[in-house]
């Protein structure tokens, strides 16, 4: 009995080792089965049907990595690094590109969604991360897309849509023109500019001053492409700088435009030198006494009566001309008043006269401007150059002065159109007489067909302007 057990036991422990046996070599062969714990310096069984393989193997196609053989392929951009684009509008029409840097990326290429401007690519190293895009068409609607180029890999980023709105450009169309103590600007309408700005200088200051702003609402004459603007706070015989801006949207500011205009209408001064010292009194409000000192110099603007007038520390006095010597006249032959200077200078005093016609006789220029009534206001009739009194006996000045007299002949040649007393309109008193500067004893003196003209044209009460 005891003989028996021992046998049984042998075979089944013989049976454990054959089962353990066949297990290892199942999955040896990879046909499944769990995988047997690691023995320590274990050696490969022989006849177990396993081929050792190299680390490396060599690829039989020449080199070339088999097909689905792991290749290390390059690290993707982390998902946390941020690339963003952003276009930046630069007044007028240039739009600037700004973007996120990425240290692995070797270039930038900038495109646009419509292929409305060129592309263009940026070595990463060599440049800063924008770019500017210039002279852009207003109106049109651009999206731009950045792409970053990595090894084997790129990243985009888009910008927000950007419209250039249309912005003005350098004002252009000028014509300038003065009258008594203003000076009238007047350039061509921009319809893509909200207002414009005038900025004025003095030929003895360095600096220039704001004087106004305008809108293109403001016409001239009901001319719709015109836009005009008037300086009332100027002074005679004074030179003036004018320089204007154009302001568009979101404030843009053009191109100024400088302007020179250096003169507006002016009077015929008279520089006077006191014979000796005299003692006067002042004709306004403030009845102020003031001793002139023998040799003193002042200006005179006004005559009337046989009495100059002048303006000194913002009284005015009067002087005989008894009491000063060697006036002198200060006129000018470099220029005369064009047709729309003389018709603005009558019109926005709202000079009157009992007649249809009206006559102005400017000193300083020596002309004299004859206009006719035409729609409620005066227009350029004719014009031609006279001689005016000279410095020691100057013609009256004034507004108000009117036709009153006319005599055929006087003293050897007519005919005479008076004005004031026997001041008049005449003609050449010999074949010497000259025009263009005071040369006369206070009387106008015209060529010898336009005092004819005068005598039979101008009727009686018509208004005279000295000036």
């Amino acid at each position: 009995m005891k003989r028996k057990t021992r046998i049984l036991a042998s075979i089944l422990v013989a049976l454990m080792l054959i089962g353990e046996a066949a297990v290892r070599v199942v999955a040896l062969d990879g046909t499944g089965g769990e995988e047997p714990p690691a023995i320590e310096n274990e050696m490969p069984m022989e006849g177990a049907g396993v081929q050792q393989q190299p680390e490396n193997p060599e690829p039989e196609n020449g080199g070339a990595p088999l097909e689905g053989a792991n290749q290390e392929e390059p690290a993707p951009l982390a998902e946390n690094d941020l690339f963003f684009a952003t276009a930046t509008i630069v007044l007028p029409y240039s739009v600037r590109i700004e973007w996120t840097d990425l240290g692995e990326a070797y270039s930038y290429t900038i495109t646009e969604e419509s292929n409305l401007v060129e592309a263009v690519t940026l070595d990463a190293p060599a440049t800063a991360n924008f770019y500017e895009f210039k002279d852009l068409q207003a109106g049109v609607t651009y999206k731009f897309i950045v792409t970053a180029k990595t090894e084997g890999d790129e990243q985009k980023a888009e910008t927000e849509p950007v419209v250039l709105a249309p912005q003005p450009e350098k004002v252009t169309g000028f014509y300038t023109f003065s009258s008594y103590k203003r000076i009238v600007l007047e350039w061509t309408k921009d319809e893509n500019a909200t207002e414009y700005e005038v900025w004025r200088r003095r030929s003895d200051r360095k600096e220039y001053t704001k004087v106004g702003t305008v809108t293109n609402e403001d016409l001239v004459h009901d001319r719709p492409h015109k836009v005009t603007f008037i300086d009332r706070n100027v002074a005679n015989s004074k030179e003036y700088f004018y320089y204007i801006k154009a302001i568009g949207s979101e404030d843009y500011e053009a191109p100024r435009s400088v302007i020179k205009k250096d003169h507006s209408v002016k009077r015929m001064n008279i520089r006077i030198t006191f014979r000796y010292s005299k003692k006067l009194r002042s004709h306004d409000a403030a009845k102020k006494f003031h001793t002139f000192r023998k040799g003193q110099r002042v200006t005179a603007w006004g005559y009337g009566g046989g009495k100059y007038v002048f303006t000194y520390r913002g009284n005015k006095y009067y002087v005989s001309y008894f009491r000063i010597r060697n006036p002198k006249a200060y006129y000018t032959t470099k220029f005369n008043y064009t047709s729309r200077e003389a018709e603005y200078f009558v019109n926005q005093r709202g000079q009157t006269s009992r007649t249809d016609w009206l006559i102005w006789v400017s000193e300083y220029t020596q002309h004299c401007y004859v206009f006719k009534k035409s729609k409620g206001k005066w227009k350029i009739y004719d014009r031609w150059e006279i001689a005016s009194g000279k410095a020691s006996t100057p013609t009256p000045k004034g507004f108000n002065k009117r036709v009153h007299n006319k005599v055929r002949k006087k003293n050897g040649h007519g005919p005479w159109t008076c004005f004031q007393s026997w001041s008049s309109f005449h003609g050449k008193p010999h074949r010497r007489a000259k025009f263009g500067k005071p040369a006369s004893g206070g009387c106008v003196r015209c060529p010898n067909k336009k005092a004819w003209w005068i005598y039979n044209k101008i009727p009686m009460k018509t208004s005279v302007i000295i000036h």
